[in-house]
């Protein structure tokens, strides 16, 4: 009876988590039914990562949902013109509604950047309707903070250039299997080896370096930040540690992060 119990517990967590009647839930991607650039990535299925947001200020950058009223970006996206749109629910940063009917497209109210790294917050003009093509990633916990990842499978995904001749594509780039590395930055950076030839890029600041923690969900543990190498391959990428800026996040949104 109890084994009974067990599994059918485990059947209807599986079909809530699978259910896009419940938006809220973070971290879910929408898993492609035939595998679907960034460098050395892959271009994604549509609406595989239901986060990802196109943010254009007096530049490109990448961000993510963090619920429906914010989104995190990296400081340097912030630019001068004081304002920020973004789209979400896309999977080219170009289209229109007409060929994107599930995308959204929201102007910024506010910008709150991070005083201790290159990590900020966006506040929408009006929130997001999430649903199964928008929907948060999922932040690291306290517990996490002291966990540095080193060695850990991470992928990565952006709307930047996705080629070395710095090819610009409209369409999402994943790559996945993006190793952490040790770093020689302050502590509040993750870094990646980029020797690979898997590489975040020129357009894809901002965006989330996530891992895929053992119920399948994404966390977010980096923001895509810099590139030691003009070709963007060939040495270490940064990303701003979430983590350092979980007091931020909770001090600016609210959120109780636990």
């Amino acid at each position: 009876d109890i084994i009974m119990f067990s599994f059918l517990l485990l059947t209807i967590i599986g079909s809530v988590l699978a259910n896009p009647k419940y938006p809220h839930i973070c971290g879910l991607e929408n898993k492609p039914f035939v595998d679907s650039k960034i460098i050395g990535g892959h271009e994604a299925a549509r609406h595989q990562f239901p986060w990802l947001a196109f943010v254009t200020t007096d530049g490109h950058c990448t961000g993510s949902v963090l619920d429906e009223n914010w989104i995190i970006t990296a400081n340097h996206c912030i630019g001068s013109v004081g304002v920020a749109t973004v789209r979400v629910g896309a999977h080219s940063k170009w289209a229109t509604e007409v060929h994107e009917p599930n995308m959204q497209i929201r102007t910024s109210s506010e910008f709150y950047e991070s005083p201790t790294g290159d990590f900020a917050l966006i506040k929408l003009e009006s929130p997001l309707e999430l649903n199964k093509y928008v929907r948060p990633v999922c932040l690291p916990t306290r517990a996490d903070a002291n966990k540095t990842f080193v060695g850990a499978s991470t992928t990565i995904t952006g709307w930047g250039v996705n080629s070395f001749d710095r090819a610009n594509y409209p369409e999402l780039y994943f790559a996945k299997n993006v190793t952490i590395i040790q770093c020689s930055y302050e502590e509040n950076i993750i870094c990646t080896d980029s020797d690979q030839g898997k590489a975040i890029c020129f357009g894809d600041s901002g965006g989330p370096l996530n891992y895929e923690m053992e119920d399948g969900k994404y966390m977010q543990i980096g923001v895509n930040q810099l590139v030691t190498s003009g070709k963007c391959v060939g040495g270490v990428n940064g990303y701003a540690r979430v983590s350092t800026h979980l007091d931020f996040i909770q001090e600016i949104t609210g959120m109780i992060i636990e």
